[in-house]
Formats: C-alpha cells, sequence, structure tokens
C-alpha cells in the first residue's frame, strides 16, 4: 500500500483523460496515503507548464487498493466523502495485481456503462 514514488505514470485505461503523469501531493492524504494528481500541459514550448488536472489517485484501507477518481464529481467535492471513508472512484486496482485494474467504462456499441477489467501499466518514478 505504502507508495513512496514521486510521480505515477499511468497507461493503458480507455479513458485517455485517466494515462498521463501523476505527482505526489503532500498535502492531501487520504486512507492513511499521499495522494497522486494528474498533471496535463498547458502549453507546446520548452517552457510548457504543469498543471493540476482534478484526476487522482487516492488509497483505499478497507480494499487495500489505490483508487482512480475526479476532485470534482457526483455533484460536488469527493474529497469530503473520501476523507470520510467512501469509496468513490472512476478505477481501481486488484488487491493483488497493480496492473489488473477495473474501469468504470461505456460500451461503444450499448453505449452502457460497466466495469471493465484490463491491464494498465503503472510506472513509478522515485525521489531523486
Amino acid at each position: 500500500g505504502a507508495c513512496t514514488a514521486r510521480y505515477l505514470i499511468l497507461e493503458g485505461f480507455a479513458n485517455e483523460a485517466f494515462n498521463g503523469k501523476y505527482l505526489q501531493n503532500r498535502d492531501v492524504c487520504l486512507g492513511g496515503f499521499r495522494t497522486y494528481w494528474k498533471r496535463q500541459r498547458t502549453g507546446m514550448s520548452s517552457s510548457t507548464v504543469l498543471a493540476e488536472d482534478l484526476s487522482f489517485l487516492y488509497w483505499q484501507p478497507r480494499h487495500a487498493r489505490w483508487a482512480l477518481a475526479q476532485q470534482f464529481d457526483q455533484g460536488g467535492d469527493l474529497l469530503r466523502r473520501l476523507d470520510d471513508g467512501a469509496d468513490l472512484g472512476w478505477a481501481y486496482h486488484d488487491s493483488k495485481d497493480m496492473s489488473l485494474w477495473y474501469e468504470w467504462a461505456q460500451d461503444a456499441v450499448t453505449r452502457a456503462f460497466a466495469w471493465e477489467r484490463r491491464r494498465a501499466l503503472v510506472r513509478a518514478c522515485p525521489w531523486v
């Protein structure tokens, strides 16, 4: 459960918005661990600034797993609900296999939502 990486890179989600680089946020802890917030580029030059997205990873202690959520969802700010112990999110990994994830995704044909099992790459990059 403990993760001491400076940032994580996630790849392999159907929702492209969830793929990318997540930087550790030392100020926001949930489930007893620091959270990881998505960063995205705000420009195309060499002076490009990375801006915080609203997608983040947080620890779900009851299930011993990381989950992927968006801060503003379901009509409000989820941080308080998550801090109170709610298990919410768009994806979570199998508690025994960090590369096996379940993502709430929409079927391209039926347009119905369901939990889809998929392999995702998670790369941890340590503090230098």
